[in-house]
């Protein structure tokens, strides 16, 4: 029983630690696993609807950064190209590599 029960923790880890509304933290998701590429797909989704590109009404665009998500990011080893993770929605997951990033979120909590 314990066997099953360490082998369902390790299986879950990531998924569990997992909050969809404020997906804040840090991951390393094996890809070839198909929970830890759900957790990415989920963080990309929730980096997609932050809306974190979208100019504030109040600033021109010109000085309006872009805000990333993903930060630290690299796919066995190697960093993922900045500029490709402002197109965070455009990006194609693979099916296997070790992803790892931190993801930050730029919402303001409602007091």
């Amino acid at each position: 029983m314990r066997c099953c029960l360490r082998s369902l923790r390790s299986r879950i880890g990531d998924l569990v630690a997992l909050d969809l509304h404020r997906p804040v933290g840090r991951y390393s998701l094996n890809l070839s696993r198909q929970l830890d590429r759900f957790v990415a797909q989920r963080l990309q989704l929730a980096s997609a609807l932050e809306h974190s590109w979208v100019a504030d009404p109040g600033r021109p665009t010109s000085t309006h950064p872009y805000f990333i998500n993903w930060i630290n990011a690299s796919l066995n080893g190697q960093p993922l190209d900045r500029n490709g993770l402002k197109s965070i929605r455009d990006y194609t997951i693979p099916g296997i590599g070790m992803l790892r990033l931190d993801y930050v979120s730029y919402r303001v909590r409602a007091s």
